[in-house]
């Protein structure tokens, strides 16, 4: 019974989350189950499937747009990486200028560049009549004049490169702010991969839960039918013991607690048929239709041995590894922590650095605990399947051993050497045992799906 409330609290947590069916169009009602259609229904019909699938939608949709973002963040950056570029190249050119200009400046020579004073007939000692000193002033104001265009203009393009050098600095600055808003887009990006890796999780507990369900009922089932067995022949025995108190053979007390005994098995029924009727509910629900909806689960829950035979311990470790999702999961810690402590390094003070280096360290240790945890889990799985054959093969050799003695009572019975209910009883301990292999039948099949999950990604040890 412990296995059978471990399953009820289960699909009480798959459906915690409330789904309404009516807003989901679940198409045909279903009636009837079978094992197999399971998984292909619940992921066609499950309503918190249908919102994770929503979901997975939206999540894809802001993966595009950081990508994006990257990309249009990385033409910016790569227009500014140019405009910086050319406002070198423009100062580069402005210095040259200015260098030109002084050149040009020192080059002016008014004492050798003044033009020689009149003279009549090569007579040094001719009086002047003042042209001279007229034509040299206005050499001396044109040279001063030229000497300050250069300065001035020189003052120009110095006031140019201060300007060009306070707008290099402030857009190196918004360059380093981009590179530090780029470099914290790609663990934006992991966040949302993780998320919807998470969200595939779900879906896929979601169909091992109602598949958990169904071997929940059929298990329900057969402890119902054995104790429906078991009541008709307490049944027998009443009537019996009735007669025998008539004739004074047992007491009435011996009759009344033999009768409450059936009061409290009648009770143990009713509670079988109510769990069963909310398993039904549940997997209703978790169809996508009421939980009221009239449902018949039928199958003949078995499992193909060579299959199992067939079990690789090595390459279904390598397997379980590769796929699994608990694994990935740390992987997407591992490099959001990476990735912080190298944007840490770039960007941030020795203390942020510190903190970071000690958070990829402890992923680093925690992703390594992981795969020790995987590769533990799975050794269990793959020996829990092997015990349930070894369970299974035992079940099967007391069925034999009942058959032989039900047919050798059948026939004591068919010879009227044994009273019926004599023969009730050998037909309900063999019925017990058949229910016995039936139940280590679904039980290895249970081990079974988990071990299969398991190699497919999912750990549901890690759940239970």
């Amino acid at each position: 019974m412990r296995k059978i409330k471990w399953i009820l609290v289960l699909a009480i947590i798959l459906i915690a989350v409330p789904t309404y069916a009516h807003q989901v169009k679940s198409g045909k009602k279903i009636h009837k189950l079978q094992f197999e259609d399971i998984e292909t229904l619940i992921m066609e019909r499950n309503p918190t499937i249908q919102i994770n699938k929503n979901m997975r939608k939206n999540l894809n949709d802001n993966k595009n747009d950081i990508e994006d973002a990257i990309e249009d963040a990385e033409d910016d950056k790569e227009d500014l990486e140019d405009a910086i570029d050319q406002m070198d190249e423009t100062i580069g050119e402005l210095n040259q200028k200015i260098k030109e200009l002084e050149v040009l400046k020192n080059s002016l020579d008014y004492e050798n560049d003044k033009p020689e004073g009149n003279s009549t007939n090569g007579d040094v000692n001719s009086m002047d009549d003042g042209s001279d000193t007229d034509l040299g002033s206005k050499y001396n104001n044109l040279y001063k004049a030229l000497e300050g265009t250069i300065i001035k203009v020189q003052e120009l393009y110095q006031s140019n490169i201060m300007t060009l050098t306070q707008n290099k600095r402030a857009m190196r600055d918004q360059l380093e702010d981009f590179d530090k808003e780029i470099d914290k887009l790609p663990n934006q990006k992991i966040e949302l991969d993780k998320t919807i890796l998470q969200l595939e999780m779900v879906n896929e507990s979601t169909v091992w839960g109602a598949q958990n369900l169904y071997l929940g009922y059929t298990n329900l089932q057969r402890q119902r039918d054995e104790l429906a067995q078991n009541l008709e022949l307490l049944d027998d025995q009443i009537d019996i013991m009735n007669i025998q108190q008539e004739l004074g053979m047992v007491t009435p007390l011996e009759v009344s607690g033999i009768e409450n005994q059936r009061e409290q098995m009648v009770i143990s029924l009713e509670t079988l048929e109510t769990q069963m009727d909310n398993i039904k509910g549940e997997l209703n629900l978790m169809l996508g239709q009421d939980f009221d909806t009239p449902l018949k689960l039928e199958d003949e829950l078995d499992i193909d041995e060579e299959i199992v035979s067939d079990m690789d311990y090595e390459d279904d470790l390598e397997l379980a590894k590769k796929n699994s999702y608990s694994l990935e999961l740390k992987t997407y810690d591992y490099r959001i922590q990476d990735n912080n402590e190298e944007w840490a390094d770039d960007y941030g003070n020795y203390g942020d650095y510190r903190v970071a280096e000690r958070n990829s360290e402890n992923a680093t240790i925690e992703l390594d605990q992981e795969r020790k945890n995987v590769e533990l889990a799975f050794h269990k799985a793959y020996e829990e399947v092997h015990n349930k054959i070894t369970a299974l093969e035992n079940e099967k050799r007391n069925l034999e051993y009942q058959q032989q003695k039900y047919d050798a009572l059948k026939l004591r019975y068919e010879l009227e050497m044994i009273s019926k209910i004599e023969w009730k009883q050998g037909k309900a301990e063999y019925d017990s045992q058949k229910n016995k292999v039936e139940t280590a039948q679904q039980d290895l099949l249970q081990a079974w799906l988990q071990y299969e999950a398991f190699v497919e990604g999912m750990n549901f040890q890690q759940q239970q």
